[in-house]
This record gives C-alpha cells, structure tokens and sequence, in this order.
C-alpha cells in the first residue's frame, strides 16, 4: 500500500465520523421533511374528501326532500347535485391515495359505499326506499369520510396542523349534523305532521351542532367563533327557524314551507362550508410553509456537510502529497547510493521531525557505504592472491587429467582456508585410479556376454517375423467378415428408418383425422350457438311486434299528435317481421348444416379406424425390424471387437519383431563399444604395471 493510500486510511476513520454524525442529522432532516410533505398531501386530499363529504350531504338532503314529498319538491335541483356529485366522486377515486395507505379499512368501506351510489339513487327514484334508510345509506359513508380523517389528524402530531386540522373536522362533523338536520326537517315539513321521532332527532342534531362549534372555537383559542357564526345572516335565519320547529313539541306552529327551510337550512350549511374550506386552505398555507422550511434548511446542512467533508479530504491529499514527494526524493537519493553512485546531495537534513531523522539516517548510510566499500576493496586484494594460489594448483591437476595421468600427487600444503582442496584433488584421484582398474575388468566380462546375446536376439526375430505374417493372415479374414456382417446391419437399419417414417407418417395421418374430428365438432357446437342466437333474435323480434303495436294503439289514442309516431311504429312492426322472417331462414339453413356436419363427422371416423388399423401393423413391422436389427449391430460389435482384438495382436507381434532387431543390434553395438572401452582404458596411466593394468592391452588386442 502506497503512503498516499496510508494517509487516506488515516483521515478516512474522522471523515467517515463527520459523515456519519452529518448524515444522522440530514436523515432527521429528511424524514422530518417527509413528514411535513406527508402532511402537506394530506391537507390537499382533505380538500378532495370535505368536497365529497359537502357534496354527498347536499344529495342526502335533496333526496330526503324529494322522497319525502313523493317526487314533488327537488327533481331538477336533485338532478344537477347528483352530477356534481359525481364529478366529486371522481376527484375521489383518481387522486385519494394516502387515505388509502393510512387509513385503508375506512377508506375501503366507502368505496364499497360509493360502488352502490346508482343502485341506490335508482331505488330513490322509484320511491323504493325511505327517508331513514336513504339518510342512513349517505350518513354511512360520509361518517366513514370523517373517521378516515380523524384517523390521519391523530398521526400529525400535536402543532398547528394538527389543530387546523381537529377544527377543520369538527366543522365538518358539525357540517354534517346541519345536512342531517336539513333531511329532517324536509322530511317532517313535507309530511301532514311532523313525527314525534323525526322531531326528536332534528332537536338532537341541532344540539351536536352547537357543541361541535362551540369546540371548535376552544381548538382553536377564539372566544367568540360561535357568535360570529351565529350573527351572520345564514346563522340568524336557520337559528329563528330551528326554534319555530323546535317549539312544535309545545304546540307551536310553522309559517314557511319545506322548501324554504331546505333553502334556509342549505344557506347556513354553505356558510359552515366556507368556514371549513378557510380552515383547510389555513392548513395547506402552513404545511406548504412547514415543508418548504424543512427541505431548505436540508439544503443548507447538505450543502455545509458537502463542503466540509470536500475541504477535509482536499487538506488531506496536499499533506499527503508533500510527504510523499519527500519520501521519493530520499528514495531517489537511496537508489542512487544501492547503485554505487555516492555523490548524490542527502535533502531536508536540516529539516525536523522524521522526515529530518530519516535524512539523517541516509547520510550516515552513505558515511559508512564508503567506509565498507573501501575495506572490501583491500579483502578482496588478499583474497585474490589466495585464489591464484588455488587456481594454479587446479591448473596442474587438469592438464594431468587431461593426459589421462593419474598418477599425479600434490604435497605441497595451501592456505589453511584451501588446502582441503588439495586433499580432495589427490583423494578423488586415487579413486578414480580405483574405478578404472576395476572398469577394466567388468569390461573384459561384458564383451564375452554380449556375443551371448547377440545370438539369442537373432533367433528371436527370425521366430516373432513368422509369428506377424500369420497374424496378419488372420486379420485380414476377420476384417472382411466384419465388413459384410456391417453391410447386413446397414441394410437392416435402412429398413428400420423406413418402417419408423411410415409410422411417423400414419400417426401424422390419426392426428390429422383427430383433427378433422374434433373441428367437425367445434363447427357443430358453433352452429347449436348461432341456432341460440337465431331464437333470440326471434323472441326480439316478437317484443318489437309488440311494442310496435302497443305504439301504434298509443298513436290512435294521441289522435293528430300521434299520427308521425304510428308511422315509426308501423315501421318498426315491420322491421320487427323482417328479422323474424330471416332469423327462420337462418335456423333452417343451420339445421342442414348440421346433418351435413354429423355425416362428415361420421365419414371421418371411419377413416380414423382403419388409420388405427394400419398404424398397428406398422408397428408390428417396425418391432420385428427392430430387434433383427438389434442383434446384427450385436454381431458387428463382436466381430470389430475380435478385429481390434487381432489388430492390437498384430501390432504388439511387430514391436516384438522390432524389440528383437533391436536387441541383436544392441548386442552387436554393445561388443563394439565394450572392445572401443577397453581400447580407451588402456591409455590411461594406472601408475602400477599389476594384472589388471595389462586387461586393456589384452582386451585391446583381442
């Protein structure tokens, strides 16, 4: 590892702590920042879900009304609320998704709730459902909408959004007793009498109204929320008509109609409306202005955190790079001296710390580089003449080798440190005197056997090369019997290959004739649906005749105004026989079809027997093929077995036949060069004129 790497490693730990510390910090920053983003959409689909809950209370309230006075109060302004309501609903499903994240069982029931919003209007409509079972109906889901939006209020924490929002969901709640205090009173000014529980009920919801106010006043810190809401001209006017209501229990009377307390009654839940929609929009300023100071202050604590850690690492690499281009310059200066180079200049040796010990180090070095350099050069001196002294002696002693003198004997001592050299020399070459002598005789020995072996090796060869040529008989009979056993097993396969296309070919033919079959009956079934279809087609066109001629009676009946209409329906009659007409044409046609269809399909099956019938036999074939086959590829294999067999035979008899060629011609090799070794023993100086210095002399003329 390089020092710049060393240094890094060393920063790296305190970079690594500010990072973390800084990052600790950011990641707070950041979740608070998506807290306060969380929030912020939060607040805008709270806008989305109070327009639906408004909305969805404006039906109920129309609805009540319409079906209290049985479709006689309502239906043009019922209409219209239902497409705002609608568009509403709308807004709801595209754009609501934390709801469904963080508040997912209540949002589900009221999509569940919204999923029947036709079906229910339709029971409305036809008077199928009454005012209690209509307001409960609506009350379910818009109670569902404010639970949901409890729900999230309570996970905000406890801040100014959250109590904007706790104000904002109680003027909603007491939104909501308004609207099913409307439906009340619609509902018991549009009947004879006002019911003792319908009464009841509308007394009660005015009483939640009042606390939910009054406790969204103390939410939010202002004494006089209620009076301001009750001064206002909506709030003086459903006040005196909710007391004129409320004193029917005590034999008091009402002067004005369900219409104009619905108006009244609409105007006040507007103006609680306006009060909501300000506390929400309040709540969208103050999140927006809390999410955008969270993500600058990130920014900024980004931004500082970046700048320091860039400023540490950039400090850390200048201070590594000025101490390691000093350390290369001494390492510089230190090559200089491992190559005997000393005049190079030491820096920094004036300089402290380290850097100026280490310099100082590599002065001295060179200091005592050259003291050592110069007592190396005097040893060497010594050490030369002494090697002379030994190179001289081992001169002598290879020139007398060299001459094949081995009789010379050195006795003039060495240097101590030497002289076992001269030993080793006179020892080594009394030995080898030793291992010529006895050379000598082994030689002698050895060129008597090998004329044994010479003749031995002859016979052998002679004897191998009668061997090979009837191998090579027998190989060759082998071999041609294989050839036509594997001529046999060719054919066979050939015959194999085309009993298997023929089966091929058969079983394409069943499954084409399956195929057949089976689209014979896929028409068939098509033609049971079309004759389905033709018998509708009928019935509608009876209905048509029908209603044509119910038309036509209500045309007679119209007199003048109705005479257009009983053309159209006189037309439609006849329409309406036309189709008939063609719909029996239709049907008959696919009863033929059908006949034609079952005989085809009947044809076919035949066919598909006697394919049947057929695969079988070539089945049969093909497994008698198959097995004769099985046995001739058997044969084949045994007969190139025995071929190899020969084969390997044949050629293990030749490298037999050349092993003996090779061993008499080793033999003969083997006299000649044991008679060349004599002849070279006997010039070498044994220094003793014994029995075995005279073997190479006889060896040599022998």
């Amino acid at each position: 590892m390089s020092l710049r790497l060393y240094t890094m490693s060393a920063i790296a730990p305190l970079l690594l702590i500010v990072l973390y510390l800084a990052g600790d910090d950011l990641w707070s920053l950041k979740r608070a920042a998506d807290r306060q983003e969380a929030i912020r959409d939060v607040a805008a689909e709270t806008v989305i879900v109070s327009g639906l809950v408004h909305e969805l209370q404006k039906e109920r309230g129309f609805s009540a009304g319409f079906t209290a006075s049985r479709g006689q109060n309502f239906p043009e302004a019922l209409a219209q609320q239902r497409l705002d309501t609608d568009a509403q609903v709308s807004r709801f499903r595209d754009r609501i998704t934390l709801y469904r994240s963080l508040a997912p069982e209540g949002i589900a029931t009221v999509s569940d709730g919204l999923e029947q919003l036709a079906e229910r209007r339709g029971a409305i409509d036809r008077f199928a459902m009454t005012v209690p079972e209509l307001a409960g109906y609506y009350t379910g889901i818009i109670n569902g909408l404010l639970r949901a939006s409890g729900e999230l209020r309570q996970r905000t924490g406890n801040d100014r959004i959250a109590i904007l929002m706790e104000a904002a969901d109680l003027v909603g709640q007491a939104k909501e007793s308004a609207g099913l205090e409307r439906a009340m009173g619609a509902t018991g000014l549009g009947a004879e009498t006002f019911p003792d529980a319908v009464h009841k009920r509308f007394v009660d919801l005015g009483a939640a109204q009042s606390a939910f106010i009054a406790r969204a006043g103390m939410v939010l810190e202002q004494q006089d929320f209620v009076e301001t809401l009750l001064s206002l001209p909506a709030g003086e006017a459903i006040g005196q008509l909710r007391d004129s209501i409320a004193g029917l229990a005590y034999g008091g009377e009402v002067s004005f109609t369900a219409p104009e307390w619905f108006a009244a009654s609409t105007e006040w839940i507007d103006t609680l409306r306006e009060v909501e929609v300000g506390l929400i929009n309040d709540l969208l300023t103050v999140a927006e202005a809390a999410h955008a100071a969270t993500m600058n202050d990130l920014l900024l604590r980004g931004g500082l955190t970046a700048i320091l850690l860039a400023t540490s690492a950039a400090l850390a690499l200048v201070l590594g790079e000025t101490l390691t281009r000093r350390l290369r310059n001494l390492t510089n200066v230190m090559n200089e001296f491992i190559e005997g180079r000393f005049e190079a200049w030491v820096p920094y040796i004036n300089a402290r710390g380290e850097i100026g010990g280490m310099a100082s180090s590599i002065y001295r070095f060179k200091q005592l580089s050259r003291a050592a350099i110069q007592k190396r050069e005097r040893d060497e001196a010594q050490l030369n003449a002494r090697h002379a002294q030994v190179v001289e002696l081992m001169t002598d002693g290879l020139r007398a080798l060299a001459s094949a003198d081995l009789t010379l004997n050195f006795k003039e001592p060495l240097a101590e440190e030497y002289d076992s050299i001269r030993h080793d020399f006179n020892t080594a070459t009394a030995r080898l005197r030793e291992v010529m002598q006895s050379l000598a005789a082994t030689v002698a020995e050895l060129q008597s056997r090998s004329g044994d072996m010479r003749s031995s090796a002859s016979d052998l060869a002679d004897r191998t090369t009668t061997q090979v040529a009837m191998i090579a008989r027998t190989a060759e009979t082998v071999a041609s019997l294989t050839e036509t056993v594997a001529a046999t097993s060719g054919a066979l396969k050939d015959a194999k290959g085309l009993a298997e296309e023929a089966r091929g070919r058969a079983d394409q033919s069943g499954q084409v004739v399956s195929n057949a079959v089976a689209a014979m009956d896929r028409i068939s079934e098509s033609s049971g649906r079309i004759s389905q279809i033709t018998t509708v087609i009928e019935d509608i066109s009876f209905q048509t005749n029908l209603l044509a001629l119910n038309a036509g009676v209500e045309a007679a009946r119209a007199g003048e105004s109705g005479k257009g209409f009983a053309v159209v329906a006189m037309e439609v009659q006849g329409l309406a026989s036309r189709s008939a007409d063609a719909a029996l044409e239709i049907k008959k046609l696919l009863d033929e079809s059908a006949v034609e269809v079952r005989g085809g399909v009947d044809l076919v099956g035949e066919t598909g027997q006697s394919l049947a019938a057929i695969l079988d036999q070539i089945r049969r074939v093909d497994r008698v093929i198959s097995e004769v086959s099985f046995a001739a590829e058997g044969q084949t294999r045994e007969l190139q077995e025995i071929n190899m067999s020969m084969r390997q035979l044949s050629d293990l008899t030749g490298q037999n036949t050349k092993v003996a060629d090779s061993s008499r011609e080793t033999a003969s090799e083997l006299e000649e060069r044991s008679q060349h070794l004599g002849a070279l023993l006997s010039e070498f100086d044994l220094g003793a004129a014994d029995a075995s210095m005279n073997s190479p002399k006889r060896l040599r003329l022998a």
